[in-house]
């Protein structure tokens, strides 16, 4: 009951996400598709990082309210990075199957189907849902960073 609720749940914050920021996700679905290497070795850096930063940011009075802001921002990109994943897979496998201009709702629809069909598996499952992770960090992580340069 919880893997169908958080399905239908991904959907529904997967297609709001398409509606606001359509070009955002398609950039770090390019990102992804560009060198997915790249994506989920700056995902697991970020991953690893996070925890030794927030240590830090705890020890002092003012740095306790920004660990936890911090700890909540990470909070919420994880969960948005399995969505820019299973977007991204959604292209990948639409590519493939040569269709002619899918919607991006049904391309994301795909890609979320498959990451959850995959999340079934006993025993791969949960690499996969390590590895949707650690890429969609890593793409959140090179698009803002080369946003950051242009400002």
């Amino acid at each position: 009951v919880w893997m169908l609720f958080s399905f239908f749940s991904s959907i529904l914050i997967g297609f709001i996400f398409l509606k606001l920021f359509p070009k955002t996700l398609l950039k770090l679905t390019e990102i992804v598709q560009q060198n997915p290497l790249k994506t989920l070795g700056f995902g697991l850096l970020m991953v690893i990082s996070i925890g030794p930063v927030l240590l830090a940011l705890s020890f002092t009075i003012i740095g306790l309210p920004l660990a936890g802001l911090l700890l909540l921002v990470f909070w919420v990109d994880i969960h948005v990075a399995k969505l820019i994943a299973a977007y991204a897979l959604g292209r990948f496998v639409s590519a493939m199957a040569n269709l002619s201009k899918p919607s991006n709702y049904l391309v994301f629809l795909i890609g979320i189907t498959l990451f959850y069909v995959v999340r079934l598996i006993p025993g791969l499952g949960w690499l996969a849902s390590v590895a949707f992770t650690w890429v969609g960090l890593g793409a959140i992580w090179t698009y803002f960073t080369s946003h950051l340069k242009n400002l």
